[in-house]
């Protein structure tokens, strides 16, 4: 055992076990050399890897001990912190999980059991040995990867915890290591906790951190960087607004230049790219605010941040890991800004769009990457019906007079993706080609006049050839059932909201007869499928103008009734299809990234289209749609009712996000009202707790405390008001969310009216949007009625203090009026004795001693006073301050009178002083004279020159 004891085998001390030799080096703990100590601790550390359980056991509480007691041997301290960090450590395994039997997280929450540790730690910290930081912060790591939540609530709870790692994140930090090691600790602190991630932005983290990547050779230091920066704008609209406000944008411009200018694309470069990209996504992901988005997107195409970007994405000596990451971001970088998408179109001398389709066509690319490459094209003309007519007359030839385009156009691309035999390659141009589409009639009813030629006859519509390919589709073909539902969606989205689509799609033999048998169950196909063949149907009644009479809505239910269960079974289809796993991952992605051909089959806007028509003509039942072909076809009142149904569609996630924001200012509301009711109950204390007569010596100080009671009570019942109002606005809130609730339903039972013949309610929908507004003001009232319960919180805990002082001056001034009372009968009896020498004599003492600490008492009882005016004078509205000074110049002049008095008693010690001077002197003439001194007068002086 030399190892642990230093000495040599005759030094070392024989155990039975581990266990014993623990005990034995916790006794040695309790020694009172240093040295002892040093040599246990370091045992310690060197039994605590191989023997975790009984050093974990047996000496984490005395060792915690000891470095409470004393920390300033370093050797011992940096012991004691190694072995805590072997502690703490987490067994993995080689898939790199936990074991088991991992012994870190149980020590780990014993340690966090008394947050007195954590303060240990942190007090460690600050102390001047890198070496000893180092071993500090990766113990503070560890805890964070065993108990994160402990450890965060703990780090809130200690005034000053973040800022005191954040300090450690300095450019010119002294010990890198220290520094990287911080970054680990802080991204654990930060993962999934808002406020922590609030503190570091305030913290002036974001610059350091870009400071860093800006001037550190160091790869993997760049990545934690950049992974903590990430972390702390992981859904966190409050510091991704910050990072845009204090134009931590514009200085990733420079750096991502750089970095690809180098030319010197190391793996971990390459990594580092992807997590840029990554951070980039974030803080312009469709899924967050959208006008923060916009702001955001603006900043980096006014920085030259997207410039940069769009490059990079059509770039072919891009590394293949990052292109999908690039392509993503770009996407969101532009989707739903038009100068986003105008500089993204330009990119490649005009041929962006082509060269995004033709990557999404690839058959050589990952499927990851074509996914993302159709939705940056999909983002190009997201919500721009420029660009669509733009992309629209890429299908026609150009007009007379223009030169033709030197390459394929996307038209041409996507005409040829939608008349190949590969599945996927006729899925992605249909999505394409849907979005160009989407929205845009003008667009639609273009693209009608497109033709295809044909061998052996003429050319057809391009919506013919696709009706086409889609009858006479074998369901044993590979891939038939992608096929088909490329070609349903494309057909959906054409004929939507446009009834010359869906007049020349009706014009077709055979199509509706052919859509009703995909909807049974003999037809073997697939749910997705038979929900898109409904969807179509459904367009078809939702759409179609009767202008024909061989096309109108009747002869449509009438062939749908041809069939057995026709309308039932399409009404089920639709209800089967809106409550399917599929169409619910679309709705709820923003994004169409797919690992997996399967776990996609359209996106976020088709979902929200598909939903609009099935609800716009389902909402009837199977009576309901017989209704609505007499009477609903081509009216206003259909416009209207598709129109509002996208409406209700639109605002559904609206209203979600109003719902949990409801939730939570409902808490916030529940805290408050504790808040005042902690006050109201604090304020009926003080108030019974200062009830009672005082002298008259402290009147003016009571009537002080009174006053400021008064004033707090007035405050308290403002914030009772306050508390009132703010409950009306939250009935108000809620009877605003029922009456929009009514008028959805009020809307749709209007909508059932049209479709049956009555007149519809126009104002409907106007109401609807006045009650989305209100709702929108009433969620403003509550958060400014919040922010003026906190406000006056304050103030009521500010009279409180003010308060609370007042209090303890009127105790101070009742001693000290008990000090001058004593003072003034000492007085009187010193006066009263004054014929006898040796009564005198001790007066005196007593009164020099009682009159210095008079003077001393009346100097703290002038100070007292001036803070008071002090705090007086600073006391808010509506206090009285004129009323209060009032008082306090009469306590002024009764401190001048016991000033007076005191004044009197000084000159009365003078004239005892001189009377003692004449006695000593008459004693001593008597003596020179031979007469006689009694010998307790003479023991009486003896003493008092003792003294002096």
């Amino acid at each position: 055992m030399s190892w642990i004891f230093g000495g040599g085998d005759e030094d070392a001390p024989s155990y039975n076990s581990a266990t014993d030799m623990v005990e034995a080096l916790c006794n040695r703990l309790q020694s009172s050399l240093p040295d002892e100590h040093r040599t246990a601790v370091v045992g310690l550390k060197r039994m605590a890897k191989e023997y975790k359980v009984d050093v974990g056991t047996r000496a984490m509480d005395p060792v915690l001990e000891m470095l409470r007691r004393d920390r300033s041997d370093y050797e011992l301290t940096v012991a004691a912190i190694e072995m805590f960090q072997l502690l703490f450590a987490s067994n993995l395994g080689p898939d790199g999980k936990r074991t088991p039997d991992d012994m870190g997280v149980m020590f780990s929450e014993i340690f966090m059991k008394n947050n007195e540790n954590v303060g240990l730690l942190l007090a460690v910290l600050e102390e001047p040995y890198p070496r000893l930081q180092l071993f500090t912060i990766q113990v503070l790591t560890e805890l964070a990867r065993n108990v994160p939540q402990k450890l965060q609530n703990c780090f809130l709870e200690t005034p000053q915890g973040i800022s005191r790692v954040v300090d450690h994140l300095s450019v010119d930090a002294e010990e890198e290591q220290v520094r990287n090691a911080v970054l680990l600790l802080a991204i654990e602190l930060a993962r999934s906790n808002v406020q922590i991630q609030k503190i570091l932005a305030f913290d002036n983290a974001f610059d350091k951190l870009i400071q860093i990547m800006s001037t550190t050779e160091y790869d993997a230091v760049v990545e934690d960087c950049m992974r903590l920066i990430h972390t702390m704008l992981h859904q966190n609209e409050s510091n991704q607004t910050y990072f845009r406000e204090t134009r931590c944008i514009d200085r990733l411009a420079p750096y991502l230049q750089n970095t690809m200018s180098a030319g010197n694309l190391t793996p971990h470069r390459v990594k580092n790219l992807g997590v840029l990209f990554t951070i980039l996504q974030e803080i312009v992901s469709p899924a967050g605010n959208p006008k923060r988005v916009s702001e955001t997107q603006t900043a980096m195409h006014t920085c030259g941040l997207l410039q940069i970007l769009c490059s990079m994405c059509l770039s072919t000596a891009l590394p293949p890991t990052i292109v999908q990451p690039v392509l993503l971001t770009v996407a969101d970088a532009v989707r739903g800004s038009h100068n986003g998408q105008a500089v993204l179109a330009t990119v490649a001398e005009g041929h962006a769009p082509v060269i995004l389709l033709q990557i999404a066509h690839d058959e050589k690319r990952p499927y990851p990457t074509r996914c993302a490459a159709l939705y940056c094209f999909q983002s190009v003309v997201f919500r721009n019906q420029d660009m669509q007519l733009k992309m629209t007359s890429t299908f026609l030839p150009p007009p007379p007079g223009e030169s033709p385009p030197t390459g394929p156009g996307a038209g041409q691309v996507l005409c040829q993706g939608l008349l190949t035999g590969d599945p996927l390659r006729t899925w992605f141009s249909s999505l394409a080609f849907s979005h160009i589409l989407i929205g845009n009639r003008n667009a639609k009813e273009a693209t009608l006049k497109v033709a295809i030629a044909q061998q052996g006859a003429g050319p057809l519509s391009l919506l013919s050839v696709c009706v086409d390919k889609l009858v006479n589709l074998q369901s044993a073909d590979a891939g038939s059932e992608r096929t088909r539902a490329a070609y349903l969606i494309l057909l959906i989205v054409w004929l939507s909201d446009c009834p010359f689509a869906v007049s020349v799609f009706l014009d077709i033999a055979h199509v509706i007869d052919f859509l009703v048998a995909q909807l049974s169950e003999a037809s073997g196909l697939g749910s997705i499928v038979q929900g898109l063949s409904a969807v179509l149907l459904s367009t078809c009644l939702a759409y179609s103008d009767d202008t024909h009479e061989g096309l109108s809505k009747d002869a449509v239910v009438a062939k749908i009734k041809n069939h057995k269960e026709g309308i039932d079974a399409l009404l089920a289809a639709n209800d089967k299809f809106l409550n399917s796993d599929v169409f619910s991952t679309a709705v709820k992605a923003h994004k169409f990234v797919a690992p997996d051909p399967q776990l996609y089959w359209f996106d976020h806007e088709l979902a929200a289209l598909f939903r609009t028509i099935v609800v716009t003509t389902s909402s009837g039942g199977a009576d309901g749609i017989v209704s609505k072909s007499k009477s609903f076809a081509g009216s206003p009142a259909a416009d209207q009712s598709a129109k509002s149904a996208v409406s209700v569609d639109h605002h559904e996630v609206t209203t979600n996000a109003y719902k949990d924001l409801i939730q939570s200012q409902d808490a916030e509301l529940a805290i408050l009202r504790e808040k005042l009711a902690a006050v109201e109950k604090g304020g009926a204390v003080d108030a019974t707790a200062s009830s009672g007569d005082n002298s008259a010596a402290v009147a003016a100080l009571q009537s002080q405390v009174d006053q400021l009671t008064a004033s707090v009570a007035a405050h308290e019942q403002k914030s009772a008001e306050l508390a009132t109002q703010i409950s009306v606005v939250e009935k108000t809130l809620k009877s605003t969310q029922e009456e929009r609730d009514r008028l959805q339903q009020q809307l749709t039972r209007a909508n059932e009216a049209a479709m049956a013949g009555q007149t519809p309610d126009e104002g409907l929908k106007q109401q609807l949007d006045n009650a989305q507004a209100d709702l929108g003001e009433l969620h403003n009232q509550v958060y400014t009625l919040k922010e003026q319960g906190e406000a006056k919180d304050a103030e009521i805990a500010v009279l409180r203090a003010a308060q609370a002082a007042s209090t303890t001056d009127n105790d101070a001034l009742i001693q000290r009026q008990q000090v001058i009372e004593g003072l003034e009968q000492t007085v009187a009896t010193l006066k009263a004795q004054i014929g006898e020498k040796d009564s005198a004599i001790e007066q005196l003492k007593s009164v020099e001693i009682s009159l210095s600490s008079a003077a001393g008492l009346s100097g703290q009882l002038q100070e007292r006073v001036n803070e008071l005016e002090t705090k007086l004078s600073a006391q808010p509205a509506p206090v009285d301050t004129s009323a209060l000074e009032a008082q306090i110049r009469q306590q002024q002049e009764k401190l001048d009178e016991q000033e007076i008095s005191i004044q009197e008693h000084d000159d009365l010690l003078i004239c005892l002083a001189e009377q003692e001077r004449k006695l000593v002197e008459y004693k001593t003439k008597l003596r020179d004279l031979g007469q006689e001194v009694s010998e307790d007068e003479d023991d009486d002086d003896d003493d008092d020159d003792d003294e002096d």
